[in-house]
């Protein structure tokens, strides 16, 4: 059996953390339990910040495979996944996969920044979502949230909770997303 905490984010809202003995040692999931199919969400609109200050359409990802993370640099277990997010975006940086790690912080791209100079994640392209972006995304009760945007941008499942990314379960998943999904 697992061993999971509570963890309570500053929203108020409680989050399950799976706990580990070490790093090295990967939770198992059944990914049918973690992804819940949505009706299709258009995200061609949605516009993100890039760390340098810059607007960037979020089509310039169409064409690949999309796992759009919504987190916040004050949620510990949003923290938690980031460095397996990243391990799963080098293993298919070069198979038409993309992971974007979109902070929802209310002080925007600074609060990213000056976090990830306190606490470097490689992997994972970081932005920043402003509230109109937020506005497009179904209702999001608690973070991390994580969204799986096909090609021709449309948002079909989600994950409602921290999850170790580089599983060998959740590594096939995403194999069978590219397969079905990207011209490769």
């Amino acid at each position: 059996m697992n061993r999971r905490t509570f963890v309570t984010t500053l929203a108020g809202a409680p989050c399950l953390l799976p706990l580990q003995a070490s790093a090295q040692r990967a939770p198992l999931y059944d990914m049918r339990e973690l992804v819940s199919d949505m009706a299709p969400i258009d995200l061609a609109p949605l516009n993100l910040t890039t760390l340098e200050g810059e607007d960037e359409p979020f089509t310039a990802h169409q064409g690949s495979l999309v796992i759009l993370n919504i987190w916040a640099t004050w949620c510990s277990p949003c923290i938690w996944e980031l460095p397996s997010l990243g391990r799963l975006a080098d293993a298919f940086v070069d198979q038409g996969l993309r992971v974007i790690a979109a902070s929802i912080d209310g002080d925007g791209i600074d609060a990213v920044r000056t976090f990830l100079t306190r606490q470097p994640v490689d992997g994972p392209v970081f932005r920043h979502m402003g509230a109109d972006g937020q506005e497009m995304l179904p209702v999001i009760a608690s973070l991390p949230v994580t969204f799986i945007v096909l090609p021709d941008m449309r948002a079909v499942a989600r994950v409602d909770q921290p999850i170790q990314w580089d599983t060998p379960e959740v590594r096939r998943r995403v194999t069978r997303w590219l397969d079905q999904h990207v011209a490769r």
